[in-house]
């Protein structure tokens, strides 16, 4: 059996130390479903920033050739991240950011792994 609980108060533990603030921003929709520059509702939450590196392969006439991506993302509480929707966004570094997915890690409602997307 796990214990979650050692389990939350160790990643609230490293939030704490190494974390910083994010502020996470929604849009008002209109009745068409489209963005509005009405801000809907903030989400001040902590976490850790961090990167993880994707993979693509893509399959020519000589063989494969594999390349990497970089996927920013943001470690964070369940209970912050539970307040996180996609596409909410988000200004690190002076660049602008849009939530793709948040993702239960392992299950065991401990922590969200919140996925970006950098917005050009």
């Amino acid at each position: 059996m796990l214990n979650t609980t050692f389990l939350k108060n160790k990643i609230n533990r490293q939030i704490k130390q190494n974390g910083q603030t994010f502020v996470f921003i929604r849009y008002k929709e209109d009745q068409y479903h489209q963005v509005s520059s009405e801000i809907d509702q903030k989400v001040v939450l902590e976490g850790i920033f961090h990167t993880t590196n994707n993979y693509i392969t893509k399959n020519t006439d000589d063989g494969s050739a594999s390349s990497s991506k970089p996927q920013p993302m943001i470690l964070t509480s369940y209970e912050c991240g539970k307040q996180v929707l996609p596409k909410d966004e988000v200004i690190i570094s002076n660049q602008k950011y849009k939530v793709i997915e948040k993702n239960n890690v392992n299950s065991f409602d401990v922590a969200f792994d919140i996925s970006l997307e950098l917005v050009r």
